[in-house]
Formats: C-alpha cells, sequence, structure tokens
C-alpha cells in the first residue's frame, strides 16, 4: 500500500476522527510553547472546517527579531480536500527565514487571525504570490502595511 493511502484509508473510513483526536494536540502546543496561537473550526455538520497554527517562539521572534517582512503562500487544494493551505513566513537580516503561521481552510481566512497574533507593525511588507483573495485580505486585516508581488511569481506570468 502507498504511503498516502495507507494515511488516507483509515480517515476515509472514518472521517471525524482526526477532528476529534486532533483538538487534545492544540492545549498541548499551547503548554509547551508560551504564546501559542492554535485553533481548529468545525462546519456546523461537525466535520473540519478551518486549522490556524502560530508558535509562541515564531511570534516573539517576528515581533522582536525579524525584519518587518512577512511572505504569503496559498496553495489552493484540489480533490477530497477542497480549499486553501496558506503559509506566512518571516525573513532576518540575514535571509534566513522563520515559518510564522499556517492554517488549511475553506478560504484565505488566516491573516484576520495572524494580524491578532503580531498586531501592527511600522513598515510592515507583505510579499504574496498573485492570488488575488490574499491581496484583498491583507489590505482589509492590515490597513497600514504594504503588499508587494512575488518577482518568481510575477516572472512566470
Amino acid at each position: 500500500m502507498e504511503g498516502k493511502d495507507a494515511c488516507v484509508e483509515p480517515v476515509e473510513r472514518e472521517p471525524r476522527i482526526l477532528v476529534h483526536t486532533t483538538p487534545g494536540l492544540l492545549p498541548q502546543s499551547k503548554e509547551t510553547q508560551p504564546g501559542t496561537v492554535a485553533e481548529i473550526t468545525l462546519d456546523p455538520t461537525i466535520r473540519f472546517g478551518m486549522f490556524f497554527l502560530a508558535l509562541g517562539c515564531s511570534i516573539r521572534l517576528f515581533r522582536e527579531g525579524l525584519c518587518p517582512l512577512l511572505i504569503m503562500e496559498c496553495t489552493h487544494l484540489k480533490g477530497d480536500y477542497v480549499g486553501s493551505m496558506f503559509l506566512a513566513i518571516g525573513m532576518d537580516a540575514n535571509n534566513k527565514i522563520c515559518p510564522i503561521d499556517m492554517g488549511v481552510g475553506k478560504s484565505e481566512s488566516g491573516q484576520a487571525r495572524l494580524r491578532g497574533c503580531i498586531g501592527e507593525r511600522a513598515n510592515l511588507t507583505f510579499v504574496t504570490d498573485m492570488v488575488p483573495t490574499i491581496e484583498f485580505a491583507i489590505r482589509m486585516v492590515f490597513l497600514n502595511a504594504h503588499h508587494k508581488l512575488c518577482a518568481r511569481h510575477k516572472a512566470r506570468k
């Protein structure tokens, strides 16, 4: 059996198994990493709705030591797992990267949760791929932030 099939098969048999077992990990990550923001929401049918995770150490590092620059990436999931997977990455003065937050949901709703974690910051700049919904969400949530497009994504299009 392929690796993916070995993981997917038990979930397909009991689709709610992860929703009921995974939330136990969230309080544990909050205890071991003070300041961690972790959330799982369910839709009205009590199925997976959204997952968001920002580790406390990453939040503190961004606030205290990283450049005011966030690189946002969003990948649209297809097939059985429709939605979006998003990731925010910070960068230090030596161009080393640090993941700030990550999530999976039915839309790019992580920006509001990200703002709750990092707050407003002077000269905050976002670099994103060319997904218009991310740009719109950034403009709505981070009112004073700058937005630039990733040169690699721009060159490809």
